[in-house]
C-alpha cells in the first residue's frame, strides 16, 4: 500500500494524534510542522522557535566552538534542506513562514561562517541560497504590504551589519534586495536614508 492510499484511509483524528505524538519525539519534525503552518498561528513567536532549531543544528557540527572543513559540508547540506522548505512555503503562499525561516537561517549561518573553515564555499553557498529565498519573497506580487514593511525594516537593519560584508559579497547582495523591495513599495526614502548613513561612515 503506497502512502497516498494509506493517507486516504486515515481519519483526521488519527492523523492529528499521530502528528502530536511524533512531534514530541522528534524536534525536527515538530519544527517542520510549525514552519509549514506558520500562517495558522498569529500568536506564536515563530522566529524564536526557528532560531532555537537552527542553533541546534549548527551546534551538532561545532567542536570547541568551531566548524571544521569536514563538518562544513554536513552543516551546509542540513541548512540547504531547510531553505528548500522555505521555497516550498513560497509556492503555497505561506510567505510569513518563509520569511521568518529565511531571516533566522541567514543570521545564524552568518554567525557560524565566522567560526568555520569554509574553504569549500559550501556554507557561503548556503547563505547565497538564503538570500535568493528572501529575494523571491520580496519580488512576489502576492506578498502583503504589512509583510513587505517587516522585510524592509529587517533588511535595513541587516544591511548595516559589517559581518555581511566581511566574508564575501553577501552584504552587497542583501543591499540589492533591499533596494529592489524599497523601489517596489515606492519607499525610496528609506533606501536613500540608508545610503546616506552608510556613506557618511568613516572609511
Amino acid at each position: 500500500m503506497d502512502i497516498e492510499t494509506l493517507l486516504a484511509k486515515i481519519s483526521v483524528t488519527e492523523m492529528r494524534k499521530f502528528v502530536l505524538q511524533y512531534s514530541k519525539k522528534n524536534a525536527e519534525f515538530s519544527a517542520e510542522i510549525e514552519i509549514y503552518f506558520a500562517d495558522k498561528d498569529d500568536s506564536a513567536d515563530q522566529s524564536k522557535k526557528y532560531n532555537e532549531w537552527i542553533k541546534g543544528i549548527i551546534r551538532k557540527y561545532r567542536h570547541s566552538g568551531f566548524v571544521t572543513y569536514k563538518d562544513s559540508f554536513g552543516l551546509a547540506a542540513d541548512l540547504q534542506k531547510i531553505i528548500d522548505t522555505g521555497f516550498e512555503l513560497i509556492e503555497t503562499k505561506n510567505f510569513i513562514g518563509a520569511f521568518n525561516l529565511g531571516k533566522v537561517i541567514l543570521k545564524e549561518t552568518m554567525k557560524a561562517i565566522s567560526h568555520c573553515d569554509d574553504s569549500s564555499g559550501s556554507v557561503g553557498d548556503t547563505i547565497m541560497l538564503c538570500i535568493d529565498l528572501l529575494k523571491k519573497i520580496a519580488t512576489d506580487p502576492d506578498v502583503t504590504p504589512s509583510l513587505k514593511e517587516k522585510m524592509l525594516s529587517n533588511l535595513s537593519a541587516t544591511c548595516k551589519e559589517d559581518i555581511y560584508f566581511d566574508y564575501g559579497d553577501f552584504g552587497y547582495e542583501l543591499v540589492e534586495v533591499f533596494q529592489m523591495l524599497a523601489i517596489n513599495m515606492g519607499n525610496h526614502d528609506v533606501y536613500l536614508k540608508f545610503l546616506d548613513t552608510e556613506l557618511s561612515k568613516p572609511a
